[in-house]
């Protein structure tokens, strides 16, 4: 059975580049927890750019839960692709390999009791909110057509208050703590205990 790892932190925290330098290293495959947002095509496109985005209620969490039940027992497992300028699904899933270790990263990971026990380990992403904003205004101004002006007011409505409410007290349920930036010494302290976890 894989060895499942969540990586939990604030939006722009660098959930996803902790996921690649890991799985550069080590044997494994990477999920996005954002793949599994519910599909807003019945809804017209302006309503879906007020969408709250950074609530958990927006994750198919059903969906999720028998994703991960499935790669946990070995099973095939067909993965959604959720398209970020249009707040749709795509009509193509993505096929899962599942290596040794699968790395899952996402915004509210751990943050249920019934989630936390889908994981053999989890790791909290720490991380300035003035350094996620900046992280936040590069990404959707450059991958998803957003205005900087936009990104700043989800910020600020949304994401802070939900990051407050639902990611921040996660930190008390994660086996390991990582700053982002990190140190070499803190991310070596990390492989290692991962490494542990394989050796088991």
């Amino acid at each position: 059975m894989p060895e499942l790892i969540a990586i939990v932190g604030g939006s722009g925290a660098g959930k996803s580049f902790l996921a690649n330098k890991l799985k550069q290293i080590l044997p494994a495959t990477v999920i996005n927890l954002d793949n599994f947002y519910k599909d807003l095509s019945h809804i017209l496109y302006c309503e879906r750019q007020n969408f709250n985005f950074d609530d958990p209620a927006a994750i198919d969490w059903d969906e999720f839960i028998s994703s991960i039940n499935n790669i946990r027992d070995l099973k095939p497992v067909s993965l959604p692709v959720y398209n970020f300028k249009t707040h749709t699904r795509e009509s193509q899933r993505l096929n899962l390999k599942p290596e040794p270790i699968v790395l899952i990263e996402g915004l509210w990971l751990i943050h249920r009791e019934d989630l936390r026990k889908l994981f053999s380990f989890s790791i909290y992403v720490e991380s300035s909110e003035e350094l996620r904003l900046q992280r936040r205004i590069e990404r959707d101004v450059n991958q998803r057509g957003r205005s900087v002006e936009s990104v700043i007011q989800q910020f600020h409505n949304f994401v802070i208050p939900m990051h407050n409410k639902f990611v921040e007290p996660q930190k008390t349920f994660a086996n390991f703590i990582i700053n982002s930036p990190w140190t070499d010494a803190e991310f070596d302290a990390l492989i290692t205990m991962i490494k542990n976890i394989l050796s088991r």
